[in-house]
């Protein structure tokens, strides 16, 4: 039996099936994301800190993890694209799901899910400095390059935003709020008290367990017996 050309399904839409997976995302991260996010505070220890500067100089295309002190609740990575006007650069933040949101993000088909989604519409400048408190951890392909300077592909792009209730507008209000915060430096320091020698103990204090100044002299050993 011949389809008429009425009967022939429609092919699907990718545009919905990829927001189909972005809006699974989003509620996954919801509901794992604490809508406040505590940072303990205690005196730091005499250690060495790893906030040094990095020695690497700043290139453009480097991929950069933002010091703690400029973003404290989750890791973030940004891209650097290009030189401002002044002592500066204009970088673009991944996202923090692995799914484009809008026409305005590209998947990079990375393995690292922090590295999947390069977030062009939410592009901001950062100073020398800043970045250079900042590790290099990779740099930019040729292909992620051109997508700096060119149109995206668009078969690797989020879905057009329309409806006013799409809840992908409280996902760019949180970005922007992140881009706002970032870029005018407002956060609290937090350093990583630990040693580079003591990597791998990190979540343990290097002082020796207990105060020595609380261990009983010979006198006081020789008073109990």
């Amino acid at each position: 039996m011949k389809h008429s050309p009425d009967n022939i399904p429609a092919p699907p839409d990718p545009n919905r099936a990829r927001l189909a997976r972005w809006l699974a995302e989003w509620e996954l991260f919801q509901a794992l994301t604490p809508e406040k996010v505590d940072i303990a505070e205690r005196p730091a220890p005499p250690l060495l800190s790893l906030s040094q500067p990095d020695d690497t100089p700043v290139h453009p295309g480097d991929i950069r993890l933002l010091h703690p002190r400029f973003e404290s609740s989750i890791p973030r990575y940004v891209a650097v694209a290009a030189n401002t006007d002044g002592d500066g650069w204009h970088v673009v933040p991944f996202g923090l799901l692995t799914e484009p949101a809008t026409p305005g993000e590209v998947v990079t088909r990375r393995s690292a899910p922090a590295l999947r989604v390069l977030c062009l519409w939410n592009q901001f400048s950062l100073p020398t400095t800043m970045l250079q408190c900042c590790w290099r951890v990779d740099r930019l392909s040729e292909e992620e390059k051109a997508w700096l300077q060119s149109d995206l592909p668009s078969h690797r792009v989020g879905p057009p935003l329309r409806h006013p209730l799409d809840p992908r507008w409280d996902y760019l209000e949180m970005e922007s709020e992140f881009r706002q915060r970032v870029s005018r430096g407002t956060r609290r320091q937090v350093t990583y008290d630990i040693t580079p020698s003591e990597l791998r103990k990190a979540a343990e204090d290097s002082a020796p367990y207990g105060d020595q100044d609380d261990e009983p002299s010979p006198e006081d050993e020789d008073n109990n017996t």
